[in-house]
C-alpha cells in the first residue's frame, strides 16, 4: 500500500525567503562598507558664494572641473549661499560660479588631496553674465575647514626628495609636524619607520593605498616594514600624512595615517606615450632585422624545433 503526502512547501518557501533576505542584507552591508572605504582617498570642495556687499547668493550655479580629465561636477548653492561637493578624486580643479545679474567668476589651481577639505569662497561682481573674472588660487595661510594636522606631498616632491638611500616612501612622513624617527630597537627602524605624536612606530600607524587597508598584521621581519605593498616613488601620485585631528573613519591606530595615491596618467600623457612608441617601433624593428642578418652572415646557427626536439642548422 502506497501512501502519498503533501510536500511541506510552505516551510521551504519560508526558509528560502528568509535566506534571500539575509543575502540581500549582507550584500547591502558590503556595498555601503565599500563606499565608506572609498571616501578615505577622496577630497571635498566647499565654500560660500556672496555678492560685493557680502550677502549670500542662493541658487548660483557651481561647476567644478578636474583639469587633468576634464570631468565636471555641477551643483547649486543653498538658500544661504553655501555649496559642498564631496567624493572628489585628488587633483587640480577649477571652481566656477555664475548667477543672473553677475559676472561669471572662476578660481583656478585648486589643489585637492586625499582626505582634504578645501574651502573656496567666491564673490560675484555685478555685471553681464558673458563677462568673467578668473582668480588664481593660492594656498591659504590658515586652514579653516578642518582641524586635521599633517602634510601633503605631490608627485614631484616624492620623486625629488631624498629617501634615505632606500627608495622607501615612509621616510617622507618625517616632513610632517609631530613625526620623529622610530624608537630605538623598533623592527622597522631601518626601513623608514616613524613615530607620530610620541607613539610607538610598531602597530600604531595606519597605512593606506588608494583608500584601501595596506597594513601588515605582523611586521615583515625580512623586509622590516609594517605595510604590505610598497610602490616605487615613480608610481606614487601624492602622499598625505595625517598626525592629528583626522576623522574617525581612518581608525585602527592612534599614531599617524599615511595615505598613498597611485600615479594617474591623463589623456595627454597616454597619447604622448603611444606616439613615442609608434615613432620608435620602426627603428627597433630595423635594428632587429639588421642584427638577424649579421648573425646569419657571421655563420651563427639558429635553433630549429623538429619533432619536439631542438636541433641546429646552418643558414
Amino acid at each position: 500500500m502506497v501512501t502519498t503526502g503533501k510536500f511541506p512547501t510552505t516551510s521551504f518557501c519560508r526558509s528560502a525567503g528568509h535566506l534571500r533576505s539575509c543575502i540581500w542584507m549582507v550584500s547591502l552591508i558590503l556595498l555601503f562598507s565599500s563606499f565608506a572605504l572609498a571616501q578615505r582617498d577622496l577630497g571635498t570642495i566647499t565654500g560660500t558664494v556672496t555678492d560685493p556687499s557680502g550677502a549670500a547668493v542662493p541658487g548660483a550655479a557651481i561647476t567644478i572641473t578636474n583639469v587633468a580629465t576634464g570631468e565636471s561636477y555641477k551643483l547649486e548653492t543653498t538658500s544661504v549661499g553655501d555649496y559642498t561637493r564631496p567624493a572628489l578624486p585628488p587633483g587640480t580643479y577649477t571652481v566656477a560660479a555664475e548667477a543672473t545679474g553677475f559676472r561669471r567668476v572662476s578660481q583656478e589651481n585648486v589643489q585637492v588631496t586625499a582626505g582634504s577639505r578645501v574651502g573656496i569662497p567666491l564673490t560675484l561682481e555685478v555685471g553681464n553674465l558673458a563677462e568673467s573674472v578668473i582668480v588664481n588660487a593660492e594656498a591659504p595661510l590658515v586652514q579653516s575647514e578642518s582641524v586635521q594636522l599633517g602634510a601633503g606631498l605631490n608627485s614631484n616632491m616624492v620623486t625629488d626628495l631624498p629617501l634615505g638611500a632606500q627608495r622607501t616612501f615612509t621616510y617622507l612622513a618625517r616632513l610632517s609636524p609631530g613625526v620623529l624617527p622610530p624608537e630605538n630597537g623598533a623592527r622597522d627602524q631601518g626601513m623608514g619607520g616613524f613615530s607620530a605624536n610620541g607613539l610607538r612606530s610598531e602597530g600604531q600607524n595606519n597605512f593606506l593605498l588608494n583608500g584601501v587597508d595596506n597594513n601588515a598584521n605582523n611586521i615583515d621581519l625580512q623586509a622590516g616594514t609594517s605595510f604590505v605593498v610598497a610602490p616605487p616613488p615613480e608610481a606614487i601620485g601624492e602622499i598625505s600624512i595625517m598626525t592629528s585631528g583626522y576623522n574617525a573613519e581612518y581608525g585602527r591606530g592612534a599614531g599617524g595615517v599615511i595615505q598613498r595615491q597611485s600615479q594617474e596618467r591623463d589623456q595627454r600623457t597616454s597619447r604622448r606615450l603611444m606616439g613615442d612608441l609608434a615613432e620608435h617601433r620602426p627603428q627597433c624593428q630595423l635594428v632587429a632585422e639588421q642584427q638577424e642578418r649579421g648573425d646569419t652572415a657571421a655563420g651563427h646557427t639558429k635553433p630549429v624545433r623538429r619533432g619536439g626536439r631542438r636541433s641546429h642548422h646552418q643558414e
